[in-house]
């Protein structure tokens, strides 16, 4: 059965692979390594006819003076699905419940998905863009070593999401690819756990603490 996997894999693999060699020659910017001040690791799960993978994809948050709130570029450039901008809505619910009780909030902030030239859907990147935010405004740096995934409610608490599987196995390949530190992994929603099917090569580097969920 493996082998007929890895055989699936290897004849429907291609453009996934391409994507992983644009990571590894930084056409494509993914950090695995260090922090940064708002820019996280997000994930993505991406298809091709009948092979769908799991691919890492930087979001950066930029804030700075004003009164516009979350600037969703993807949806000023009609790039967001409607359930990627009822996302950008919720979480925008979710800062104003929690910082403006008293006094409303006063800053904008663009927010964005770094290299991405197709349309986005869906909400699963929530908990990764309000980290992003948070840690504009407050220049608290995000470890690059990890990436995020899962939906969030305008009360913050996380929500399950799809495709999990797919999408750890493609921030693993790239730390591989980049070098294991030891250090490295992906949040998820706790509610997901129960749904992981991982390739035996995740699991083993999870077996001896290479790499963390």
């Amino acid at each position: 059965l493996m082998e007929v996997l890895n055989l699936r894999r290897l004849r429907n693999a291609s453009i996934e692979d391409r994507t992983h060699q644009e990571i590894a020659a930084m056409q494509v910017l993914i950090d695995t390594k260090g922090v940064a001040i708002g820019q996280v690791n997000g994930l993505a799960v991406l298809g091709t006819g009948d092979h769908n993978y799991g691919m890492p994809s930087r979001i950066s948050a930029r804030t700075y003076a004003g009164e516009e709130g979350v600037v969703n570029i993807e949806r000023l450039t009609e790039m967001g699905g409607p359930i990627q901008q009822k996302a950008a809505l919720i979480l925008e619910g979710f800062l104003n419940a929690l910082f403006a009780q008293r006094f409303p909030l006063s800053y904008s902030c663009s927010l964005t998905f770094e290299q991405n030239y197709g349309d986005i859907e869906g909400d699963s990147a929530s908990l990764a863009e309000v980290a992003a935010i948070i840690s504009s405004l407050s220049g608290f740096p995000i470890r690059q070593d990890i990436a995020i995934t899962g939906s969030m409610n305008q009360f913050g608490s996380a929500q399950s999401v799809g495709g999990v599987h797919y999408k750890i196995e493609g921030f693993h390949r790239v730390c591989s690819e980049q070098g294991l530190s030891g250090t490295q992994g992906v949040i998820i929603p706790y509610s997901n756990c129960k749904h992981l099917t991982l390739r035996e090569n995740v699991v083993e580097d999870i077996r001896q603490r290479k790499f963390f969920i």
